[in-house]
């Protein structure tokens, strides 16, 4: 393992299992992974050393700008940016982001392709979940012991459970990119769909008027606004549900409903079942908390 540190508790953790013996052949063995909180870095280049998978889990800045390929992608933390071999990436920061990495040998990649991972899957943005933190966790907690045996199998295990959960969080919604103001809506609403949203203050944040906004948008999405936003929190919710203790009541409020039966007549017709039915259906963790 190497670990290199600098003032002000930046560090970078770059862990390499390419020569780590496994115990077993797991389909999905890491090349690299490690954590990095760094004050500031650039790029320029074809992408190399593998398949990767960032987790951006905070930046001092606001947004992360990246240009990958042609495309200039401007997203909030936290995300998910998926780096492939030979891919054209710039990016540059100034002030400090903390990332999470899992890297794979590029070979994988039709292998993650057969699995829905799409070779147009390049960004999209998180919630960190209780579940999604304590995988990050437990895979750090094996920095120090990578090479002692068994752990790397174990590794192997818990980053593909990670991605897969990531990929969970992908947005269900293909949205043309013909409009930088229209994704920055939808960015706000999914990362504030647990409050009160007026759209005309939020078109008005994002430099339009009420008509403008939603001219664009029924351009470009055939859902209303508030059907768009219903449907986010339906899926926010189901994640409660299934990964959380949460109270139906619990889970209602904070997947951003005012009105417990309004909720449950909703989650029903989405889902085909009630909340309490899709709990003990699709219940992942009982002891999650």
């Amino acid at each position: 393992m190497e670990k290199n540190t600098t003032q002000n508790n930046y560090f970078l953790y770059w862990i390499d299992l390419t020569n780590v013996k496994r115990m077993v052949s797991f389909p999905f063995p890491l090349d690299t992974i490690g954590a990095a909180y760094i004050e500031k870095d650039s790029y320029n280049g074809e992408h190399i050393g593998g398949m990767e998978f960032a987790i951006r889990v905070n930046g001092e800045e606001k947004f992360a700008t990246d240009f990958i390929g042609d495309e200039k992608i401007k997203n909030e933390y936290p995300h998910l940016i998926i780096q492939r071999e030979g891919v054209h990436h710039e990016y540059s920061y100034n002030k400090p982001r903390e990332t999470f990495f899992m890297i794979y040998n590029p070979k994988l990649e039709q292998a993650f392709e057969s699995f829905g991972i799409k070779k147009t899957d390049v960004v999209f943005p998180l919630v960190l979940t209780t579940d999604v933190i304590s995988l990050i966790n437990e895979l750090r907690s094996y920095f120090p012991i990578y090479d002692q045996p068994g752990v790397a199998d174990k590794m192997d295990v818990v980053a593909w459970n990670l991605v897969t959960k990531l990929f969970l969080q992908k947005p269900m919604f293909e949205i043309p990119k013909q409009d930088e103001r229209i994704h920055a809506i939808v960015a706000e609403l999914q990362s504030n769909f647990m409050n009160d949203v007026n759209f005309d203050d939020v078109a008005k944040k994002c430099g339009m008027s009420r008509r403008t906004f939603f001219r664009y948008w029924n351009k470009m999405i055939d859902q209303t606004p508030q059907a768009f936003l219903t449907n986010i929190r339906l899926m926010h919710a189901a994640g409660f549900l299934s990964h959380t203790n949460m109270s139906i009541n619990e889970v209602c409020r904070n997947a951003g409903f005012n009105d417990s039966a309004y909720f449950s007549n909703k989650f029903k017709k989405y889902y085909n079942m009630s909340p309490s039915e899709y709990r003990t259906s699709k219940r992942v963790s009982p002891g999650a908390v």
